[in-house]
């Protein structure tokens, strides 16, 4: 259903494919498959996370935002024309921003603008790909990826949590580092060998 609803013309008459998510639940709850229980059991916040970030991935794609972030990018900021240090810079500013921000909402956001450099610099493939290992690799912080979220709201049969935030941090700051350093130093090569 939603490679259906991202087709042009069921886009255009119907909005968002995210409106597959809405009819499976109104499908779910309206025949009586789940019922009132499960509807005040599920994670509302961990729902309103994810729909905030379609939101805002939307708001900022249709607002013209990303095209002239793009276009400060490709000729202010990025000075240089060497594909392996763009990677380099690019890795780093993503792991540290998706640290911050959930994994989704950086990819809705941030990687048409990505694929935008990457087109300019005549390698998107290389710049995408590198680009989404980087986003993906960021675990610093609890709010960094949905599974982080839901390990940290895991809680025991009297109500404490498992982890703590310390435990992310302590974890997840060398992991992302080391993560980082695979990514330019071998995912950049294998990238280009076999994508190129």
């Amino acid at each position: 259903m939603w490679a259906m609803f991202a087709s042009p013309v069921f886009k255009r008459n119907l909005g968002d494919p995210a409106l597959v998510g809405l009819l499976l639940i109104g499908a779910a709850f309206g025949s009586g498959f789940l019922g009132k229980a499960d509807f005040n059991g599920l994670s509302w916040h961990l729902l309103a996370l994810i729909a905030g970030g379609n939101a805002l991935g939307l708001a900022v794609n249709r607002s013209g935002l990303l095209t002239m972030a793009a276009e400060i990018m490709t000729t202010k900021v990025i000075t240089s024309h060497n594909t392996w240090l763009v990677v380099v810079e690019l890795g780093l500013v993503l792991l540290m921003i998706t640290s911050f921000i959930s994994h989704t909402v950086a990819s809705i956001v941030i990687m048409p603008l990505i694929a935008t450099i990457g087109a300019h610099l005549h390698d998107p493939k290389a710049v995408v790909f590198c680009s989404v290992l980087s986003i993906s690799g960021a675990m610093a912080l609890p709010m960094s990826s949905f599974p982080n979220v839901n390990s940290l709201l895991a809680e025991d049969d009297y109500g404490a949590t498992y982890l703590t935030p310390k435990d992310f941090v302590r974890a997840g700051v060398p992991s992302s580092i080391a993560v980082g350093l695979c990514i330019v130093t071998l995912g950049y090569p294998l990238c280009v060998l076999l994508m190129g």
